[in-house]
């Protein structure tokens, strides 16, 4: 479930993940460690929790920036389809999961996003706790390098002039780490091993090993 919710459309998994992110989180039994005490899985579920947030954010209000043809009605949608589900709000934070799952899991047909979210959570809630939260923060964390890497270099100049998003920072990081942004990709396509002659290629000028950013799901890996 972890894999195929990567290889959806990248606005779905953001979306999926959003709220299986969110799940895991209220269905934790213990309570929110402050990040920097009591080892890294507290910095694990601050940062993941942070990640899954600013990525919701952009969807909602830059989904140019989260990737081209991002669609912001999917939320809007998923918005209307928790409302659907949560008629009482009266109910409390458990019963509002225990509502939230059953109507995910009972309507598949009906709430395709939200089944595929309680699924994932189902699934990473097998986890031991360190395990899942240092598995969500890499998902996560891949998800935010693809993000930045495939968003288009004028809405970063864009962005800049209008306040600056935190994406443009890591985009820049990642450019200057070597790793291919989109411009990369467009103006210097990889060279056919059959044309070279055998002639030595230059060596990257990454500091850190390159990783590919064509495949969310290899990213993630």
């Amino acid at each position: 479930m972890v894999r195929r919710t990567l290889r959806e459309s990248f606005d779905e998994s953001v979306l999926i993940w959003h709220i299986a992110t969110h799940l895991c989180f209220s269905r934790r039994s213990r309570p929110r460690r402050r990040p920097g005490a009591g080892g890294g899985t507290g910095d694990h579920e601050e940062c993941t929790l942070a990640i899954s947030n600013y990525m919701a954010h952009l969807l909602n209000f830059r989904p140019d920036m989260l990737m081209t043809g991002s669609r912001r009605h999917l939320l809007t949608e998923a918005l209307e389809d928790l409302e659907s589900i949560l008629l009482r709000p009266d109910l409390d934070d458990t019963a509002l999961l225990e509502a939230i799952q059953k109507a995910g899991k009972s309507e598949r047909h009906k709430y395709p996003l939200i089944h595929d979210a309680c699924k994932l959570s189902d699934e990473l809630e097998v986890r031991p706790e360190e395990t899942r939260w240092e598995l969500m923060y890499r998902a996560w964390l891949g998800m935010l390098c693809y993000s930045a890497t495939m968003c288009r270099g004028y809405l970063h100049a864009k962005s800049l002039g209008e306040g600056g998003e935190f994406l443009s920072f890591v985009w820049l990081v990642l450019s200057l780490k070597g790793t291919k942004t989109l411009a990369d990709k467009l103006q210097m396509p990889e060279p056919d091993a059959q044309d070279d002659g055998g002639a030595p290629q230059p060596q990257p000028r990454q500091e850190i090993p390159r990783t590919s950013t064509d495949d969310l799901a290899s990213l993630v890996d």
